[in-house]
């Protein structure tokens, strides 16, 4: 939820995208110190209990959500999409302590600079990432499309129950570890897909 919070403490939650790495900052800032305040209200026993800290911060994002209930539906429509594109290729390059290529990867992402001005090995992480999404996007469109010709509606339905719930639970946040969830349904559309295309040829 500290997630979650973070992206609808401010009113205007149109303005939830920074495009520069000051942006960035002063947002990350602003949430700190509004952060902060909201915990003022809990002892130095409660702050040291993630449950306890981590509903305060829920039910203030709650409360943020409902009183801009029609920014909160506009940003997401705006920013869920990107979701799927996440590859987690910043983490990689992190985990890897390539700190260069993760500063790169940053401005690429903020628009800050070009696909062109990317470190070779950072378009090939990426290109191949987008490739496997696309292609497992594909698999499970088709599978999709097979289930509803072939009418069979109870495994459509109870995969797309699940696969809306975790969408309508992830919201606006699009880190690419948020995707985990959507990858059980997504994967089963996926292999049957797959498994329709085999068995056609």
């Amino acid at each position: 939820l500290s997630d979650w919070s973070s992206d609808v403490c401010s009113s205007d939650l149109k303005s939830k995208i920074p495009n520069t790495v000051e942006a960035q900052l002063k947002f990350e800032n602003n949430f700190l110190e509004k952060r902060e305040s909201i915990l003022q209200v809990l002892t130095n026993e409660q702050r040291l209990n993630p449950m306890i800290v981590s509903h305060k911060l829920g039910s203030f994002a709650k409360s943020e959500i409902l009183l801009n209930f029609p920014e909160y539906i506009d940003t997401v429509v705006k920013r869920h999409p990107r979701l799927y594109f996440g590859t987690g290729t910043i983490a990689l390059f992190n985990l890897l302590g390539d700190n260069y290529t993760v500063d790169e990867m940053k401005q690429f992402v903020s628009g800050q600079i070009k696909w062109n001005a990317l470190p070779h090995k950072a378009q090939i992480v990426q290109s191949v990432s987008w490739s496997i999404l696309i292609i497992l996007y594909a698999f499970a469109f088709f599978g999709g499309t097979r289930l509803i010709l072939k009418k069979n509606w109870i495994p459509l339905c109870i995969l797309l129950i699940i696969y809306a719930y975790f969408t309508i639970l992830i919201g606006p946040v699009p880190l690419t570890r948020y995707r985990v969830m959507l990858l059980p349904s997504l994967s089963i559309l996926g292999a049957y897909g797959l498994f329709s295309l085999i068995k056609k040829k």
